[in-house]
């Protein structure tokens, strides 16, 4: 997220007083902006729980075995990228950060897949809290994450919630959604009734105005379902033009994600809320204070010798200085300001130098 937008979610999580949003979490899987637009390689990885086929799915991808298939125990426990020679050093370098001494990386030599690194991540419903936290880590550097889910888990509450929390970060787009071991249900037309079904929940979590595809796969049958056709399109690497195209997207659904999370707060009726509030103080603080104030101050303040006394000696002050002849009665009235300054003397000396306040507070007190 850019920093902008990130100034804008945290003035106003300061303001209103509501939790952050997940997707600010500094481990939050959501896709990082600090990947330069230019890098060598971009990232294409297997998200999904345990036993979904993975590891399975990865070896029929790349046609020979490179990570282990496991049906029991812990299951994929570290990174598995398999990337060109030419991009080990940097890829070390991007693992070494993220994951340290939890991968593993296999090197070919195939050109045409020169800055693509296909990743086999540990699973996502694990009972080991660390192999979840690592997957969340490489899911911020992960711009094609691809969704494995078996015919018996594909409807987990797990794996969606992290797609949901993922995809405030990337565009749904970008991802690429497996239902894997399709051949256990190969009957009376359950495989499309099983695609559908599972299309309309990831519509639902990802809030999508179509269904995604769904491919229907079974890993062990390289040959069978749509796994032909899913093994060439991950063949085929993306240009530089497409890798730039997919991260506008993603920033664009950052934006999105702000927006919604902004429209949540419904900031405009926490705006009338609090106006309300400030007129209903006034009001308060004016039958309380204005009417006391009106009734009982304003009369005796006026009553008061030293309030006159001042406002005659401003007004002689005034006229004598716009007309010198006046002056001639300044001295008639001496006499009259003498007087009042005689009945003011005792309160006088109690107050001190005469002032605004001095002549109010003795009254405010008295209320």
């Amino acid at each position: 997220m850019s920093p902008d937008l990130d100034q804008l979610v945290r003035s106003v999580i300061t303001l209103i007083g509501v939790p952050a949003p997940t997707w600010l979490d500094a481990d939050a899987p959501v896709l990082s902006d600090q990947r330069p637009t230019n890098a060598a390689f971009y990232l294409v990885g297997l998200i999904g729980g345990k036993d979904v086929g993975k590891s399975a799915l990865v070896n029929a991808l790349v046609g020979h075995d490179i990570t282990a298939r496991t049906s029991h125990g812990p299951g994929t426990e570290q990174v598995i990228a398999y990337a060109h020679e030419s991009q080990a050093a940097a890829l070390t370098d991007l693992l070494d950060r993220e994951v340290p001494a939890q991968f593993t990386i296999v090197p070919h030599t195939i050109a045409h897949l020169r800055r693509q690194v296909l990743l086999d991540l540990p699973d996502v419903d694990s009972h080991w809290s660390d192999h979840f936290a690592v997957t969340r880590k490489m899911l911020r550097h992960m711009l094609f994450p691809i969704w494995v889910q078996s015919v018996e888990k594909y409807a987990d509450r797990q794996p969606q919630e992290l797609l949901a929390k993922v995809a405030a970060g990337n565009a749904p787009a970008n991802f690429v959604f497996c239902l894997n071991k399709v051949d256990q249900v190969d009957r009376d037309g359950a495989i499309p009734e099983l695609q559908q079904d599972y299309a309309a929940r990831l519509q639902r979590v990802l809030s999508l105005t179509d269904p995604p595809r769904i491919w229907a796969i079974a890993a062990i049958y390289a040959e069978r379902y749509d796994l032909p056709a899913l093994r060439e399109l991950l063949a085929q690497q993306k240009s530089e033009d497409a890798v730039r195209d997919s991260l506008a997207k993603a920033a664009l659904r950052q934006k999105s994600s702000v927006l919604a999370w902004l429209d949540e707060q419904d900031l405009p009726a926490r705006a009338a809320r609090i106006a309300r509030l400030q007129q209903e103080a006034e009001d308060t603080v004016h039958d309380r204070l204005g009417g006391p104030l009106l009734d009982g101050v304003l009369p005796k303040l006026l009553d008061e010798p030293l309030h006159r006394q001042a406002i005659l000696d401003d007004c002689l002050a005034r006229r004598v200085a716009r007309w010198p002849i006046v002056n001639v009665l300044h001295a008639v009235f001496a006499g009259i300001g003498g007087l009042f300054r005689r009945n003011a003397e005792p309160v006088a000396r109690l107050l001190g130098p005469i002032t605004g306040e001095s002549l109010v507070d003795p009254h405010l007190r008295a209320m």
